[in-house]
């Protein structure tokens, strides 16, 4: 999202709307600003008990594998963007990582998730390639975002399908589609991720 997390020398200037500061013994600040709010910060020896972690689904990269995610969507109706986004199914994917996974599996966003249980394959490559694409990238810059180092991240250009409504798909040349959900954006290709 658009928060940060810094490791700052005590005397460098504090934002303008710290969320959270902390200080360590080296005379250093760890700064938390988020000044959308979505995050949040959480002292624990065990960070897996936290009810705020303990209730996420398997991480994206780290723990899902094609079983786990088979079982998963073939126990939902849900529409596979919604199912996505879903925290508690799959932790991990926002809104553009979504859209890119989605495109990279050639899996319309709106096809209920059991659905896509015979693909799951397809969809935790689609995924994996997404994300570590934007890792490889330091993520996706469209407004403020930058990473721990405050450098902008560099994979909107990477972006196959989201943000370029309109534009060529870069497989087929069918003009990448909007479509507003949920107040979201869901970005995608007719041709190649077919109902």
């Amino acid at each position: 999202m658009t928060g940060r997390l810094r490791v700052q020398a005590l005397l460098s200037r504090a934002p303008r709307t710290p969320t959270w500061c902390g200080r360590s013994p080296e005379d250093a600040e760890l700064r938390f600003v988020d000044a959308r709010r979505f995050g949040w910060v959480a002292a624990s020896c065990d960070v897996d008990s936290l009810p705020e972690v303990a209730g996420l689904g398997p991480d994206a990269l780290a723990e899902l594998d094609v079983d786990r995610l088979r079982v998963l969507l073939a126990a939902s109706g849900a529409p596979l963007k919604a199912f996505l986004l879903d925290q508690k199914r799959v932790a991990g994917l926002g809104n553009i990582y979504v859209c890119e996974a989605l495109f990279r599996a050639r899996l319309h966003p709106r096809t209920p998730a059991r659905r896509a249980a015979g693909r799951a394959t397809q969809l935790l490559r689609g995924i994996r390639a997404a994300l570590r694409i934007a890792l490889a990238n330091r993520g996706t810059t469209m407004r403020d975002f930058v990473d721990s180092e405050g450098r902008s991240g560099d994979n909107a250009a990477a972006l196959l399908v989201y943000g370029r409504e309109g534009k060529p798909c870069r497989i087929c040349g069918e003009p990448v589609r909007r479509s507003p959900e949920a107040g979201r954006s869901t970005f995608y290709c007719p041709r190649c991720q077919r109902r």
